[in-house]
């Protein structure tokens, strides 16, 4: 998919193709997923697929706050709908603060969350 451009046919084809696919091996259902992004920024990392790589971005740096992070939390979690939470950071992270922010994530969830969720 990478070595193809985003609006040729040959993607579209593709797409279609795989929506395709997927939608009759799950007879058409879905599932919920959320994303905390603690920090975005221009990434280091530079990847060429990603919207977050310096060379393409011109967005602001951007740090969540610990009650952000806890709001978000909970907002996400607080349904029965959700599957799974994704928490995102650039390339270039300080391990020890994404899990301190980790840690905040933990407490706020909603604690009726079922586990098996992978939340």
């Amino acid at each position: 998919m990478l070595a193809l451009e985003d609006a040729s046919p040959e993607a579209v084809l593709m797409r279609g193709v795989a929506s395709d696919i997927i939608r009759r091996k799950t007879g058409n259902t879905g599932a919920i997923f959320g994303q905390i992004g603690f920090e975005c920024s221009p990434c280091s990392g530079n990847c060429p697929f990603c919207s977050f790589a310096k060379d393409y971005t011109m967005m602001p740096i951007i740090n969540m706050c610990d009650e952000a992070i806890a709001e978000a939390t909970r907002n996400f979690t607080g349904g029965d709908d959700l599957y799974g939470l994704y928490l995102m950071t650039m390339a270039d992270y300080d391990l020890d603060e994404f899990l301190r922010k980790v840690e905040i994530v933990k407490r706020n969830k909603d604690a009726n969350l079922k586990q098996k969720r992978g939340i």
